[in-house]
């Protein structure tokens, strides 16, 4: 096996995901989806997408589709590592959620985590 197969993704997206950023990245007439961590919340930690034009030089990139490019704050790798993306409806509300193995803790809210 060589090393390409055996390397894990830092992230996986459903294909609601995909296609909901791949709509909104076009909106938006960005370059891509940038993931990053702030500190923020009750659990100390906040997830963080932005769609953008530059990308940082210090950026993981992921060519998750052939129109959607993902940036990854380099930072952010440790904490989000293997998570999974989804674009889920709850009646009339709709969001981005991370399915996180590596959280330990999170808010009552949502908003917010801890690893």
């Amino acid at each position: 096996m060589n090393e390409s197969t055996t390397k894990q993704a830092i992230l996986t997206f459903t294909n609601e995901a995909v296609t909901y950023l791949t709509n909104r990245v076009k909106i938006e007439t960005a370059l891509g989806v940038r993931v990053s961590i702030k500190k923020a919340g009750c659990s100390n930690l906040k997830y963080d997408l932005a769609y953008v034009n530059t990308r940082n030089p210090a950026d993981v990139i992921m060519d998750v589709s052939s129109d959607l490019t993902v940036f990854i704050d380099k930072a952010a790798v440790p904490y989000i590592f293997g998570a999974e993306i989804d674009y889920v409806k709850h009646g009339i509300n709709r969001k981005i959620i991370f399915n996180n193995p590596n959280e330990s803790s999170s808010c009552g809210c949502g908003e917010s985590f801890n690893v």
